[in-house]
């Protein structure tokens, strides 16, 4: 029997003939469901079930969310219905298909609005209270720091902050031992243990995905990419028209993703940056839906290839509208997201082939920016300024970063890229004294940890600021 006939039969029927006998005050007022999205299928393994199409998980979760929309418009049913669920796609598109007045359904993000913070932060006080009575441990234990850790790890995701009870609770060492295994676990490689609840959910979300390792892939690059516009870093990232939407659309319960075709500004953004730390730790992840897992196309060198590309051909690698393609250009260049790119996708570029580096055209990217940055102010903010220069930094650390130790053996990418560097520079009135890159090379060579912040500090700064009577900056030499 179907489930909307099970309610008709055992609910709303008695509901209409009892309707009148009973005040609705003397009734219950709310029904509240959870986990909805966690229902799944079951297979009795009977004949029939074998003979007819594979029913799927969505399948239920659309016939139970169906039903109780069919209840909640029967006049005999009294109650308000709150359903408790990830924002799978199934619900989100069922609702956007409802032609009934919005009062009737109304969706609410527990995000930061209500406050998660406050209610993590006094559910860990509780459950810690209750185990340094029950261990009859320090009352100092485990700390008010310790306790604002823990806080701000969760961002707001209340499984983390059950996670890190139970585990504390349900270990084999005592608590104090099980905690300080955890908060280590955060920046070592561990066994996975702690977490391992939540990273079963996390493996289980993203299997739902219909390219587990490449999603993982995007995940990590998208979040690299962040504040960069959702569709912009999409254009870069993807190799086929629809990619990003196939890929992405089941996983939109761990990461915002921007639907609306007119939103120009809003980025893709990871809810809960514990699941950055699950995709790149391999011994918690799952080879199933690790972004490494199967080739050697890992996040860095997927974020390397998508830059090389478009710094070779200037455009995405899927087929654009002219219009679209200029504005594409024109919010990638921005040099705050410009920045954000290079820093981005330079990891993995020197170890891409020689000839694709050599055909990549540095100077109208940086050209690019220098445009954009005085497009948006004839007066552009040092903040600007500071991302523009950043910009040259991390194009020049990324096809330098395997060249030869010796001074002057560079590769022939190399020396192209550096040069278009300066070029750039000086063509829109940096000026750049001729050793500057040649001597932060050697700066660089000679000492691995010089890193970019060092650099950066030696000769790429802002020294001058902005002139009232020009529009350029110039760049001294210390």
């Amino acid at each position: 029997m179907k489930l909307k006939d099970q309610l008709e039969a055992l609910i709303l029927n008695p509901l209409r003939q009892l309707r009148c006998q009973f005040p609705e005050a003397d009734l219950p007022k709310v029904f509240i469901i959870d986990g909805v999205d966690e229902v799944k299928v079951e297979d009795s393994g009977g004949t029939s079930r074998k003979l007819t199409l594979r029913r799927r998980d969505e399948d239920d979760h659309l016939e139970i969310i169906s039903s109780l929309f069919h209840a909640s418009k029967d006049p005999a049913f009294p109650f308000r219905i709150i359903v408790i669920s990830r924002p799978e796609r199934v619900f989100t598109e069922f609702f956007a298909s409802q032609t009934q007045p919005k009062h009737r359904v109304k969706r609410f993000f527990l995000n930061k609005k209500y406050a998660p913070d406050s209610d993590i932060r006094l559910y860990l006080t509780s459950k810690f209270a209750e185990i340094r009575r029950r261990y009859n441990l320090s009352p100092s234990w485990p700390g008010q720091d310790i306790i604002e850790d823990l806080v701000r790890t969760a961002s707001g995701q209340f499984i983390y902050a059950a996670t890190v009870i139970r585990f504390v609770l349900d270990g084999t060492k005592p608590p104090p031992a099980q905690l300080q295994h955890l908060l280590e676990s955060r920046t070592q490689n561990g066994d996975g243990g702690p977490l391992d609840s939540l990273d079963t959910l996390y493996t289980h979300i993203l299997l739902s995905s219909p390219s587990p390792r490449l999603a993982a892939r995007w995940i990590i690059s998208l979040n690299s990419l962040s504040p960069c516009p959702s569709w912009a870093s999409r254009l870069l990232l993807e190799t086929e028209e629809g990619e990003g939407e196939h890929i992405l659309r089941p996983l939109a319960s761990l990461m915002s993703i921007p639907t609306s075709p007119g939103d120009r500004q809003s980025p893709y953004r990871v809810y809960h940056k514990s699941l950055i730390d699950f995709l790149k730790d391999d011994q918690r992840c799952p080879g199933s839906v690790r972004a490494n897992e199967g080739d050697d196309n890992h996040p860095e060198q997927f974020l390397a290839k998508s830059w090389v590309a478009l710094l070779r051909s200037k455009a995405p690698r899927i087929g654009i509208a002219p219009s679209e393609q200029k504005a594409f250009i024109e919010i990638l260049a921005q040099p705050s997201n410009a920045e954000s790119v290079s820093a981005a996708c330079s990891k993995e570029v020197a170890s891409l082939g020689e000839e694709e580096l050599v055909a990549c055209d540095v100077y109208w990217w940086m050209s690019q920016s220098f445009k954009e940055l005085f497009l948006i102010s004839r007066s552009p903010t040092a903040g600007g300024v500071y991302s523009l220069r950043n910009n040259a930094w991390w194009a020049f650390k990324s096809i330098h970063e395997k060249c030869p130790t010796s001074p002057g053996q560079c590769r022939e990418s190399c020396k192209k890229w550096r040069e278009d560097i300066k070029k750039a520079c000086t063509d829109h009135g940096w000026r750049v004294p001729s050793r500057d890159l040649e001597l932060l090379r050697d700066l660089s060579q000679t000492d691995p940890s010089y890193g970019a912040q060092e650099c950066i500090a030696w000769d790429w700064r802002c020294r001058n600021g902005f002139s009232p009577r020009q529009s350029k900056f110039k760049v001294k030499a210390v």
